[in-house]
């Protein structure tokens, strides 16, 4: 049988992760400053202006799903702080904000990505985009 070609650009997908995050850890372990943003929970407490935010949306009835894009109003501050530090012009309508779960599958499914688009991606064996 025949496969559709998306299959094979998802092959081998998942392990590299646990390398990324050794890596991290190995680095911390020798005193780098590091951040991990790869697997498992945050090691700082989430914001008491996040969790009062949250709770009052869902207080005002927000308990569905988000914009399977991202909010409206992240991705229009994304948008702003990546264009004041890039100094090019990008506007809400050109970020995605994907969630924790396997973003990196969704673009290799995407039929034919523009030759301008740029993806910056915290897993660092994301393969690049195509045209």
């Amino acid at each position: 049988m025949r496969y559709a070609s998306i299959t094979e650009r998802l092959a081998g997908l998942g392990g590299e992760k646990w390398e990324v995050h050794a890596e991290a850890r190995a680095r911390a372990a020798r005193g780098e400053d590091i951040i991990e943003l790869t697997i498992g929970e945050p090691d700082v407490p989430t914001p008491h202006s996040l969790t009062d935010a949250a709770a009052a949306a869902m207080r005002a009835g927000r308990t569905g799903y988000s914009d399977g894009r991202g909010e409206p109003g992240l991705r229009a501050a994304l948008a702003d702080r990546y264009a004041r530090s890039t100094g090019r012009a990008i506007g809400a309508d050109q970020v995605i904000c994907f969630p924790a779960r396997r973003p990196r599958s969704m673009p290799r499914s995407w039929p034919s990505p523009s030759r301008d688009a740029r993806c910056w991606w915290a897993i660092r064996s994301m393969p690049p985009m195509r045209a």
